[in-house]
């Protein structure tokens, strides 16, 4: 329900609000979230790749991945859920997507690093 609400109200405010000088635009299809982890899937099953904020996302959907290199591209979602590391406190949400794992881009660790400049990111694409 939350959800339907969100997004008729999306269509409703998907123009663009001008105030002042500052243009905002409300279309969740133009929103990017950076990714903050990637990991293979068993049995060359694809590449998980992770995200801190929960994404309305759902399985089936396209996402264009952008910044990594060797991910980028767009692809179908296979899988979506939330992820947390008893070792880390922050829960993360991941997208199984179908390029098979060919390991951490440039900067991204097995332990969570990130590189510094991270410009990897997923968007919906609709």
């Amino acid at each position: 329900m939350h959800f339907n609400l969100q997004r008729r109200l999306g269509r409703v405010l998907a123009g663009i609000l001008l105030l002042g000088s500052v243009t905002l635009t409300t279309s969740c299809a133009s929103a990017t979230y950076p990714i903050v982890g990637f990991y293979g899937a068993i049995n060359d099953g694809g590449t998980f790749v992770r995200t801190v904020e929960h994404t309305p996302i759902t399985v089936g959907e396209r996402i264009r991945v952008t910044g990594t290199s060797w991910y980028d591209g767009t692809w179908t979602v296979l899988q979506t859920f939330p992820y947390r590391d008893p070792r880390d406190p922050q829960e993360l949400w991941g997208y199984l997507i179908g390029p098979k794992w060919r390991g951490f881009p440039p900067g991204f660790t097995n332990d969570g690093g990130v590189p510094s400049s991270n410009k990897a990111q997923l968007q919906r694409v609709r």
